[in-house]
């Protein structure tokens, strides 16, 4: 699942990231809690977080806001009892790339003369 979802701290909030999806979801500090504690999870089964005992695990998180939590993850999809497959990248021919030039800017504003020769 780690590998699926990112959780961090950026900006004074909390944010997920959906690798698959490409989403990015702002969440509370009790999402984070029961994030890392499904993550902490030997079965690794996301399933086990909407068990009776899940609220006496989670300090902080109140049975009713866990419930809350679990079900809107669970209408957002970012998780489910069945195994997520990861998009396969086709093997193409090897390339043969000999060099790469990348353009970030064609016009510069600091007008250098080692780049620009006196623009």
């Amino acid at each position: 699942m780690r590998s699926l979802f990112h959780w961090f701290h950026a900006l004074s909030r909390h944010w997920l990231y959906d690798v698959l999806h490409g989403s990015l979801f702002e969440i509370d500090h009790d999402t984070i809690k029961v994030l890392d504690w499904i993550a902490d999870q030997e079965s690794g089964n996301p399933e086990s977080a909407a068990s009776p005992a899940c609220p006496d695990q989670i300090p902080g998180v109140d049975r009713t806001a866990l419930q809350a939590i679990w079900n809107d993850l669970r209408v957002l999809g970012l998780f489910s009892v069945q195994e997520a497959e990861l998009p396969r990248i086709k093997q193409n021919k090897p390339a043969n790339l000999k060099a790469l030039c990348l353009h970030i800017a064609h016009d510069c504003n600091l007008r250098c003369r080692y780049c620009f020769g006196e623009t």
